[in-house]
């Protein structure tokens, strides 16, 4: 039990992985976490109080590390259109902009959304910080125009925007710690609502922010996006992913039990030969 071949270890995580991957219809039940379904709520709650108020979504993430967050981010932005909820798309990446648009522009054709009616794209932001600081007292006079070019006072989806104060909720996006700029710089000021979706790799130091009540939700990594899709009553990529995943650990938890019992099974054979 102690001597298995390596070989054959990862031979059946390769063909868990597949299974679970190319079968569509497999997928393992989901329990929605805690701080997955307060964020949900957060979006539903901004959405039915004043549903033509605008959202921001915000991303960081760029092709890297798009195995998260761009399932993130359709289950974030199915859930805007579905609840017929303008938003805008603002990005601290050069790459996501692009990204984003793309996962936007898909999405809305299936909701029919129009551009520069129903959603924005404020486009790729150099100075965030300086940024955030002008939103805070003049949104459109701060970004001026869109990632096209086009004038804020063009987009009639803008009207009525002019502060932090007309946002209902912003949806941080990211791979990096970039959600210190929006809590120190914007939800201090207006205690505008503030959804987190994060890797997973950086959702441990936001719990505090979350037991604070600073941010109004959490939804981590691949499994965070599959709690969404659950909640959205749907099943696509994050779901899948996500069950490949709980089989993994399924496995991993399984081998660490069976080394166990060949470890404690050794050392009673030896003993007794010690006898």
């Amino acid at each position: 039990m102690q001597r298995v071949d390596p070989r054959i270890l990862y031979v059946l995580l390769v063909v868990i992985i597949t299974v679970s991957l190319v079968d569509k219809s497999f997928s393992l039940p989901i329990i929605p976490a805690q701080q997955t379904v307060q964020a949900y709520n957060t979006i539903e709650a901004a959405g039915r109080e004043n549903p033509r108020r605008m959202a921001i979504v915000d991303g960081w993430w760029s092709a890297s590390t798009q195995g998260e967050n761009k399932w993130q981010t359709i289950a974030l932005m199915t859930q805007l259109m579905r609840d017929r909820i303008p938003f805008a798309m603002l990005s601290g990446d050069p790459q996501n902009t692009t990204l984003m648009e793309t996962i936007a522009d898909k999405l809305a054709q299936k909701y029919n959304y129009k551009y520069g009616q129903d959603y924005v794209n404020w486009g790729y932001k150099v100075a965030y910080p300086q940024t955030l600081i002008g939103m805070v007292q003049d949104i459109p006079g701060t970004l001026k125009e869109d990632a096209n070019g086009t004038p804020m006072a063009k987009l009639p989806v803008m009207n009525g925007v002019h502060t932090f104060k007309d946002i209902s909720v912003v949806a941080e996006i990211t791979p990096v710690s970039s959600l210190d700029l929006w809590l120190g710089m914007v939800q201090g000021v207006d205690h505008t609502p503030i959804v987190y979706l994060p890797t997973a790799v950086m959702a441990p130091e936001a719990f505090p922010y979350l037991d604070s009540h600073q941010i109004s939700g959490m939804a981590i990594g691949i499994k965070g996006a599959g709690d969404y899709e659950k909640l959205l009553g749907m099943k696509s990529t994050g779901t899948q992913i996500s069950s490949a995943m709980s089989l993994v650990y399924a496995l991993i938890i399984l081998l660490i039990v069976v080394g166990n019992i060949g470890y404690w099974a050794d050392r009673a054979v030896k003993a007794q030969q010690a006898k």
